[in-house]
């Protein structure tokens, strides 16, 4: 038996240390691996359930993208940056026909629309698309009718706009889109609406014309009657005739005037104007009105206020005359009084009274269409309701406003509130026809054309005051001729006249030549909506006078057209 030397132990030994130290390297290796398997392991596993989630996610996309182009009413189309279709919306395929999008992917649009476009739209269609796709804009909008089968055409809103791939909205790659809303039932209903607002106008101007034409017989009559030899009871009734006439007709304006207003046809109309005139003259219509009620009427108006002004000088009177008007209404002892005033950019004028006033509760009915107060108390007074609407209407439209303080018992104050703009005196027309004096000019020659015998009958006679002694001519034609004969001073033309209305025969005058190119020519209408006036100017009348034609108004057109040498005053 051989016994290991001491040396051979130690070397074994040392191989022992040395293979144990190897083994825990080893190890050591191992659970490094084994940690790196199991790192990706579970990286395989995360990556396998987001490839899941990912498929689920795209699968509920493309769900949902379906679901979108399956419900959309709208007809949306893709192209992309070869203006292939590459996307779009059930209802164009359903509306045209069409069995699946295959038919139509990656056709360009005019490939898609040639059966369905005429050439000129096609080329419409291009031109606008052009804009897109070679980046002149990014998104073009228009309305168009077009039909996509044998159905009526429908309304669309179209819009065609650039298609961005990066984060930089500004950088188009090309591609467009292009969605068809589809607006028939708006706009459908907009023509309907259209539509009746225009049969509304064109049935208040012929109400106008209707209710006016015998309003302007009644009052010319009586304007008539009043200059005759009466006794005092005979002057009585003709005097409570026109005062009952000038209510009603009020109260015709007032209901035409609102009407107006409501379907957005009254205009502001601003023109210089003298302010100073103004308020004088409605301090001697009110003052007068005021005393015989037996109550003290006072103007008063600031130094500083302007004498003449820019603005809308008939509808600041309107708004004013129905103030006072109320005032003189409801106040039964005490005082009424106007006060002008003027801020840097406003006219503010105040008109204050010691009527019945107005309770706190009925303050906001006060400006509502149609409403009076208190009707039990005040069933005695003639009104529509409808004047301090309109005026607070009037305020709103001159961009101003209509304010009120009322104590119930002790008067009001109403304050109105308008923009001005100062104007130069020489800008200011002085033949206003408020400023009518008496006169004669019986040498004019003057021709009246209506085709109502009556109304020519009361023309006449209006005219007679003047001295004047017309010429009379029963429809257009026949004062057309009448024109060819006979150099006329001054002709009076009705507008509405069966055959041939009034324009068409003052175009035909004008036409003839010479004297009658120049002749002035004076639109007598019963049409009072606002824009009349200018139609009139338009269409080569001189002027225009509002039936019922009152006599001042009459004599200062006359004054104002007549050749000064033919006025004896």
């Amino acid at each position: 038996m051989v016994t290991p030397s001491t040396y051979d132990v130690e070397q074994l030994n040392t191989e022992i240390i040395r293979l144990q130290a190897e083994v825990n390297s080893l190890k050591r290796e191992l659970r490094i691996t084994n940690g790196y398997v199991d790192r990706v392991n579970k990286t395989i596993t995360a990556k396998t359930t987001l490839n899941e989630s990912l498929a689920l996610a795209n699968a509920r996309q493309n769900e949902y993208i379906g679901m979108l182009l399956n419900s959309c009413r709208n007809i949306i189309m893709l192209y992309d940056k070869n203006a292939e279709c590459v996307l779009c919306t059930n209802v164009f395929l359903k509306i045209t026909s069409t069995h699946n999008f295959g038919m139509i992917k990656g056709k360009t649009f005019f490939q898609i629309f040639d059966k369905y476009l005429d050439a000129n739209r096609l080329e419409f269609f291009r031109d606008k698309i052009q804009e897109i796709t070679s980046g002149t804009t990014k998104e073009i909008r228009f309305s168009e009718w077009l039909s996509f089968n044998a159905e009526e055409p429908r309304y669309y809103s179209i819009e065609v706009g650039g298609i961005s791939t990066t984060s930089d909205q500004s950088v188009m790659n090309g591609g467009y889109l292009i969605v068809f809303s589809d607006y028939t039932d708006f706009e459908r209903e907009r023509q309907r609406a259209e539509t009746a607002n225009n049969a509304k106008s064109e049935f208040l101007a012929n109400m106008s014309h209707e209710i006016r034409t015998p309003m302007n017989v009644i009052l010319g009559v009586t304007d008539i009657l009043m200059r005759t030899q009466l006794d005092s009871m005979q002057m009585k009734n003709v005097s409570d005739i026109k005062k009952s006439s000038q209510s009603l007709l009020t109260i015709i304006n007032d209901i035409l005037d609102f009407s107006k207003i409501e379907s957005g046809k009254l205009v502001i109309i601003e023109s210089p104007y003298n302010l100073s005139q103004l308020l004088e003259s409605l301090s001697a219509v009110f003052s007068n009105m005021a005393h015989l009620k037996n109550l003290d009427f006072e103007l008063i108006a600031s130094q500083d206020l302007p004498q003449f002004v820019y603005g809308d000088e008939t509808r600041l009177r309107q708004i004013l005359t129905n103030l006072l008007s109320n005032a003189c209404k409801y106040t039964n002892s005490g005082k009424i009084t106007l006060s002008a005033t003027v801020t840097n950019d406003k006219l503010i004028f105040d008109v204050k009274d010691t009527g019945i006033g107005i309770k706190k509760e009925d303050v906001d009915k006060l400006f509502t269409p149609f409403e009076q107060l208190d009707l039990r108390k005040n069933r005695h007074i003639v009104g529509t309701g409808l004047g301090l609407a309109i005026s607070c209407r009037l305020c709103e439209l001159m961009n101003g406003r209509l304010s009120l303080v009322s104590e119930y018992g002790t008067g009001s104050v109403f304050t109105a509130e308008v923009p001005y703009v100062s104007a130069l005196s020489n800008d200011v027309n002085y033949n206003s026809f408020d400023n009518f004096e008496e006169f004669f000019a019986s040498k004019a020659k003057v021709l009246v054309v209506d085709d109502i015998e009556i109304n020519l009958e009361v023309a006449g006679a209006l005219l007679e005051i003047f001295g004047i002694v017309p010429v009379f001519a029963s429809s257009a034609e026949v004062s057309i001729q009448l024109a060819k004969e006979t150099e006329f001073d001054l002709i009076f033309m009705d507008q509405m006249m069966p055959v041939m209305d009034g324009i068409e025969a003052t175009k035909i005058i004008r036409s003839l030549g010479g004297h009658n190119a120049t002749v002035p020519i004076i639109a007598l209408t019963a049409n009072a909506l606002s824009g009349v006036g200018e139609m009139f100017l338009k269409n080569k009348f001189s002027d225009y006078i509002f039936k019922p034609i009152e006599l001042h108004t009459l004599g200062a057109c006359i004054k104002k057209w007549l050749p000064k040498d033919l006025i004896d005053s």
